[in-house]
């Protein structure tokens, strides 16, 4: 399968569409018919009433198909994980690392993206709830964190699944010695999300240095569990605050 081919898919993954909906159509036709024989019309009444049982028909047959096509949950799973091993050996490049000299996998931390977000367009902020009842994003805002020997570099930007593009990107180092924290918080936020509500607060990865400076990445909150239906995952960014509390015990006793 060819990558243009696959984002096609990853996008119908996102589209809603319902066989149940082919019953708006036959109801419509219904009425109209009934109006038609009270009229004293049968011969409208009867092609009326085959023309939107056509159209429910169609209807039917179009969102079945649409869903027998569709990617399941482990496919997307599964394609994501994939672009972002291939996302993940580019930041070697973009921090100036080698592969071969690290000791640790990176760490990488994902955080959805419901909101207006500069370079992506508001038709791209899709999201599903999979038959697992986890919520799965179009896009996201994505940090890998490198461990080195003397310092910790990470690189982000926000991550167009449906394009495998990636946007807005950051990149920070810091010594061991300057981080000051790292932890999961709640924090505030101003962001506006599709129903036109308010995402005022939020859970965070947060990385903290001494300077001020801070690397952070929103990663759910109940709002938009609430919105979605489903569940967000923080498992990644909770790994990551033992993984780097861990190391910064060691570098720093």
């Amino acid at each position: 399968m060819n990558d243009q081919i696959k984002r096609k898919k990853i996008r119908s993954y996102f589209k809603r569409s319902h066989p149940g909906g082919a019953a708006i159509p036959v109801v419509v036709g219904v009425l109209v018919v009934i109006l038609a024989l009270g009229a004293r019309a049968p011969e409208v009444a009867a092609g009326v009433g085959v023309l939107f049982f056509a159209i429910a028909l169609l209807w039917f047959f179009v969102a079945i198909t649409r869903q027998l096509r569709r990617p399941s949950d482990e496919e997307m799973d599964r394609w994501l994980e994939d672009d972002l091993n291939q996302f993940v050996k580019r930041t070697y490049d973009r921090l100036g690392l080698q592969e071969h000299n690290q000791r640790r996998k990176p760490l990488v931390i994902r955080g959805p993206i419901l909101w207006s977000t500069v370079g992506v367009p508001n038709k791209d902020l899709l999201w599903k709830k999979g038959k697992d009842d986890i919520v799965r994003f179009a896009v996201y805002r994505v940090t890998v964190i490198h461990l080195d020997e003397q310092l910790l570099a990470a690189y982000a930007c926000d991550f167009n699944f449906l394009k495998n593009v990636s946007l807005n990107e950051e990149t920070d180092e810091y010594h061991y010695r300057n981080i000051a924290s790292v932890s999961t918080h709640e924090i505030s936020t101003s962001y506006k999300l599709p129903n036109g509500k308010s995402l005022v607060h939020a859970q965070a990865f947060r990385l903290s240095v001494v300077s001020g400076e801070n690397i952070q990445v929103t990663i759910g909150s109940a709002k938009l569990a609430e919105l979605t239906g489903g569940t967000i995952p923080t498992t990644e960014a909770e790994t990551a605050v033992q993984v780097i509390r861990t190391i910064l015990r060691d570098k720093l006793r």
